[in-house]
C-alpha cells in the first residue's frame, strides 16, 4: 500500500493529536512546561512577543471565540506569521521537533531521543553496506531509521535498500 504525501501528513497529524490527548502526552507536556528549559523558553518567547500575546489574550479571555479564531487566522496568513513559522521550521530545534514527530508517527520508540537523534545526524554511511547516505525523501541511498515494527525499538541507520531487505 503506497500512501500519498497528503495521506502520510494526515496520519501523522492524527497520531500526534492522539499522543497529545493521551495521559502520557499530557504528562510529558506538563513535565516540559515545569522544567527549567520549558520555563526559560516561555520567558524568552514572551519577551519577544509581549504586545502580540497581550492582544491575543485580551481577545481570548473576553469569551469571544470568533474573534480569537479570526485573530489566529490573520496572524498565520500575515507575512510576520509565515516568517515566524518558516524561521522556526528551519532552525535546529524546529528540524529536531519535526524529526521526533515523524519518528513517533512511524511507531519508533523514542525514549532516548537525544542519543538516537545525535547518532542519526552524525551517521553518513549505511550500517550494513557502507554506502554514502543522503538526506531526503527519495533514492535508494536515503537515510532510514531501522526499527522493530512490533516493539518500536531502534536498531540501525540504514540506506533505503538495506532497510527494505531487512523487513
Amino acid at each position: 500500500m503506497v500512501l500519498t504525501d497528503a495521506e502520510k501528513k494526515e496520519r501523522r497529524k492524527i497520531a500526534c493529536k492522539k499522543y497529545r490527548e493521551s495521559k502520557k502526552g499530557k504528562e510529558t507536556q506538563k513535565k516540559y512546561r515545569e522544567s527549567e528549559k520549558g520555563k526559560k523558553t516561555r520567558e524568552i518567547y514572551y519577551e519577544a512577543n509581549k504586545e502580540d500575546l497581550n492582544e491575543k489574550y485580551r481577545i481570548k479571555y473576553n469569551n469571544n471565540a470568533e474573534d480569537y479564531i479570526e485573530y489566529q487566522r490573520k496572524y498565520r496568513e500575515s507575512n510576520e506569521g509565515k516568517e515566524t513559522i518558516k524561521t522556526y521550521q528551519e532552525s535546529e530545534q524546529g528540524k529536531k521537533t519535526r524529526k521526533k514527530t515523524e519518528w513517533k508517527s512511524m511507531g519508533l520508540n523514542i525514549e532516548k531521543f537525544e542519543d538516537i537523534y545525535e547518532r542519526y545526524i552524525n551517521t553518513n554511511k549505511c550500517d550494513f553496506c557502507d554506502v554514502e547516505l543522503v538526506c531526503g525523501m527519495f533514492g535508494s541511498n536515503k537515510k532510514c531509521m531501522d526499527h522493530c515494527h512490533s516493539t518500536g525499538e531502534f536498531r540501525n541507520i540504514l540506506c533505503n535498500t538495506c532497510n527494505i531487505r531487512r523487513k
